[in-house]
């Protein structure tokens, strides 16, 4: 098992420092945690275009819509304000780690698949995801197993257990009302990477200003491949949704 190293008091000192956001360091704690080597599969390559095994295993993945505009021309996806659901289909390894593959039209269509029946399985799959809400200094705790100092719920940091593609939480209404009950009404959804997303209170900032720290973070920190997108998102606890903040 990969038990990855990591020297907190650098990280919260730079925070301190200023040299460092919340954010950044979020992301670089997350990628350390997300390494580990290639998985040994163990589904039957037979079933893995069977009809019963999909609707079992397939979950959400969320991207941006315009950077993935012609992936989305090969696969069933479902829009969500400027970014994409997807369809990820889950296999299963012998050491319980994350692999899976992303689900095109040609497989749908041959498994007899239809569009309501692939949401409603992804919309339950994902749903039945045990979804994360923590500070980080809560994340740096369940990678290291070392005690952080309390601090105060500004941010926090919405992913889901595996900490993979965990950036489906912005669709989770169960995830978003308990963040909304932990910061204490509406909020701000920041794209931290296609892994999770950062929520902070309204109060926080201007948009302009959290949006600018979304375009440095993306530009400097995370793999293009794994960028989310360049907005922000309110949620809006009256209602319930999600919407682009103006």
């Amino acid at each position: 098992m990969f038990n990855p190293t990591v020297y907190v008091d650098d990280y919260l000192q730079e925070i301190e420092d200023g040299t460092r956001t919340v954010d950044e360091v979020a992301n670089i704690v997350l990628d350390i945690c997300r390494e580990h080597e290639e998985p040994e599969i163990e589904t039957k390559r037979e079933e893995l275009g069977e009809k019963e095994y999909i609707l079992g295993h397939v979950v959400f993945q969320i991207v941006n819509a315009k950077s993935n505009e012609e992936k989305l021309k090969s696969i069933p996806y479902k829009k969500f304000e400027d970014l994409a659901l997807i369809y990820r289909v889950r296999l299963s390894t012998k050491d319980g780690s994350c692999a899976s593959y992303i689900l095109n039209s040609g497989v749908m269509q041959n498994a007899g698949i239809t569009e309501e029946e692939l949401e409603e399985a992804a919309t339950r799959n994902t749903e039945a995801d045990d979804y994360e809400i923590m500070t980080l200094g809560g994340i740096v705790s369940s990678i290291t197993g070392m005690e952080q100092p309390e601090e105060s719920e500004t941010m926090l940091v919405l992913t889901n257990k595996s900490r993979m593609y965990g950036a489906t939480a912005i669709m989770l209404a169960d995830c978003l009302r308990h963040v909304e009950k932990r910061l204490g009404g509406d909020f701000y959804i920041l794209p931290s990477s296609i892994h999770e997303v950062i929520a902070v209170p309204v109060s926080l900032g201007e948009t302009e200003q959290l949006k600018e720290m979304v375009r440095e973070v993306n530009n400097t920190q995370v793999a293009p491949q794994e960028v989310l997108g360049y907005e922000i998102y309110r949620y809006y606890g009256e209602t319930g949704e999600v919407r682009v903040a103006a």
